[in-house]
């Protein structure tokens, strides 16, 4: 259903627990089922995908990430 596609998100990421998260990757507006992204090579020990916005509708809160690779 498209109205489940998770909308926006930001992909983070730190070197230890004490750090900030910084930002990695944005994608904002996205409408697409399958998302595949590129960026510059970072070395973090830790990744999060912080979701601003879980679907296309309002109201809606229950993100649907079925499936989520990095490398």
């Amino acid at each position: 259903m498209p109205a489940y596609i998770t909308r926006t998100c930001i992909l983070q990421g730190r070197s230890n627990d004490q750090e900030e998260w910084r930002t990695l990757d944005m994608i904002d507006s996205n409408r697409q089922n399958d998302v595949d992204r590129s960026f510059l090579p970072v070395s973090v020990r830790y990744v999060r995908l912080y979701v601003v916005s879980p679907t296309q509708a309002v109201g809606m809160d229950a993100t649907r990430i079925y499936e989520f690779d990095l490398w």
